[in-house]
């Protein structure tokens, strides 16, 4: 597992920790973008090598993972939560700024092309708004959770994995 910290980190708690002023938010409706998202996350996967170290035999043979034979169960996600989503950025969908207008996160994949991945929650609008007014530079970290897992159990010192899935969230701050 050592090595698997090679993508980008998200300074998501860094920034939750130590930034004064920030907006936290969960992207809305994830799912009704769910072919840009796999796009989103196929170019991740692509691009950092995620895959390594997710087989089941790379798992049996990982000794940070055996040296936990002590747990019952321990669960293994695809995806870091504190994965690092570069190239988003944040856009209106009403130009000139009122109360039925939203803010809809973007991904820019490797061919240039933006891909819707949400919404902003409706309450946070004027927040978003008033930052990328005031903050032509703002950034924005990401926190992902949910996706693919694999459940290890040990019985009678036997490793077993079960693959399950969980619903993706995904938690941007923007600062």
């Amino acid at each position: 597992m050592s090595d698997s910290k090679k993508y980008p980190i998200s300074p998501y708690f860094e920034i939750k920790n130590n930034h004064p002023w920030y907006l936290d938010a969960e992207i809305d409706d994830l799912s009704l973008y769910n072919q840009n998202f796999k796009v989103v996350l196929q170019t991740i996967t692509k691009n950092e090598n995620i895959n390594k170290g997710w087989r089941d035999e790379d798992l049996e043979s990982n000794i940070q993972l055996l040296l936990l034979i002590d747990y019952e169960e321990l669960e293994v996600w695809k995806y870091p939560v504190d994965l690092s989503f570069d190239k988003l950025s944040l856009k209106e969908d009403v130009v000139s700024f009122n109360e039925n207008s939203r803010i809809a996160l973007y991904f820019e994949d490797d061919q240039a092309v933006m891909r819707k991945l949400g919404y902003l929650p409706k309450e946070d609008t004027l927040q978003v708004h008033n930052i990328m007014a005031e903050l032509p530079n703002y950034k924005i970290a990401t926190y992902l959770t949910g996706g693919p897992y694999k459940k290890l159990t040990f019985e009678d010192d036997e490793l077993q994995i079960d693959n399950g899935f969980e619903e993706f969230r995904l938690n941007i701050l923007i600062y």
